[in-house]
């Protein structure tokens, strides 16, 4: 099970593994949402100048 192994380098966990781990699903949170809001940003912004150059071209 790749996601529940127990390999830390040197064999010990660190003595905050708990805190590591909740800042690196804080960060794939963050990314995730930075993401979402840039994909749809892209889309909004397309839909704007396909709509604007069907305008400007009759």
């Amino acid at each position: 099970m790749l996601n529940h192994a127990d390999n830390y380098p040197g064999g010990e966990a660190p003595s905050n593994a708990s805190d590591i781990a909740a800042r690196c699903r804080d960060a794939g949170r963050s990314r995730f949402a930075w993401a979402a809001f840039t994909g749809t940003a892209g889309i909004v912004l397309a839909a704007a100048v396909a709509i604007g150059f069907r305008r400007r071209t009759g």
